[in-house]
């Protein structure tokens, strides 16, 4: 355990991800999302939205995670609490790549992000902030296509 500890622990989550085979992927990121969904207490819910970040971050390297895309795209149509938007939020700005190669869905996440700035919460209001800042940056540093895709989001505002 000691030596799990001393090493970089995100090299061992992706090692870790990496070995495990796909079915068993599908049940923790299944599993993970079900309890991010369900979770009330704005701590817990926090320390989920962390670990699904960081799934989310060794998993964009290797494919898509559909069903947590779904859920940050409806977003803008359903009725979340709080502390859902909160925490999608927070995995928007942690983990901006997840969008990069969407163009066909920008108008998706220009609309969500704009529904979450118009949230009557402050909290929910500066965490979309962040996530529009963290997309414009991840986006503006890479190609002219990406480029693009960082204007479109910053004009829709």
């Amino acid at each position: 355990m000691r030596e799990v500890q001393s090493t970089d622990p995100d090299a061992e989550a992706g090692h870790l991800w990496t070995q495990m085979d796909g079915p068993l992927q599908e049940q923790c990121r299944a599993a993970l999302l079900q309890l991010f969904e369900r979770e009330t207490n704005a701590d817990v819910q926090h320390r989920i939205a962390d670990a699904v970040a960081e799934v989310a971050r060794i998993q964009s390297e290797y494919g898509e995670w559909p069903e947590l895309l779904s859920l940050l795209f409806g977003a803008a149509q359903a009725n979340h609490s709080e502390g859902l938007l909160m925490s999608l939020m927070r995995v928007l700005a942690a983990v901006p790549e997840i969008i990069e190669n969407r163009p066909q869905d920008i108008g998706t996440v220009s609309l969500v992000l704009q529904t979450c700035i118009n949230q009557a919460s402050g909290k929910v209001r500066l965490e979309a902030i962040r996530a529009l800042v963290s997309i414009v940056y991840v986006l503006s540093d890479e190609e002219d296509g990406d480029r693009r895709m960082a204007s479109a989001v910053l004009k829709s505002f």
